[in-house]
């Protein structure tokens, strides 16, 4: 609890997103300084906070207005954003080798069977974090609200 007083137009960068757990959406923001190295994460007190939604809209806007739409950003972290693609697709080269070095006797079209699991999940894997997971900068404020509770 308390304020915190950040310069607007030492702001370098805004990331507004939330990730997914076992008890719903985490809700927080990344405020990348000019004047510090280190970055300051906001978050609600509580998981559905309307305060949280509204003060982040105005502080987007006022950033905006202060230096530009394009420090603002939505999505999750890069690594976790990425992660599912990554894995996905080791699965799917497994099904891979298995298919190509081990099933070398079956039909040409049956070797491909045990990647085809792998290739689905890389596929919507990869479809999630560029649609929705992956920081990238905004072009309209109204794109922030789906981030936000």
């Amino acid at each position: 609890s308390g304020a915190i007083w950040i310069d607007l137009a030492d702001v370098a960068s805004m990331r507004v997103g939330y990730d997914e757990s076992k008890t719903g959406k985490v809700f927080h923001t990344v405020i990348v300084r000019n004047s510090r190295p280190e970055t300051r994460a906001l978050h609600p007190l509580a998981n559905r906070d309307p305060g949280y939604a509204a003060t982040m809209r105005a502080m987007a806007a006022a950033v905006a207005e202060a230096g530009g739409i394009d420090r603002i950003e939505r999505g999750t972290s890069a690594f976790w954003a990425w992660l599912g693609p990554a894995l996905t697709g080791l699965l799917f080269f497994a099904g891979l080798a298995i298919g190509l070095f081990v099933l070398t006797r079956d039909v040409w079209w049956q070797r491909f069977a045990p990647a085809l699991p792998g290739a689905i999940l890389f596929a919507a894997t990869l479809w999630n974090t560029k649609a929705r997971l992956a920081p990238r900068p905004i072009k309209e404020l109204s794109e922030l609200d789906p981030q936000l509770p």
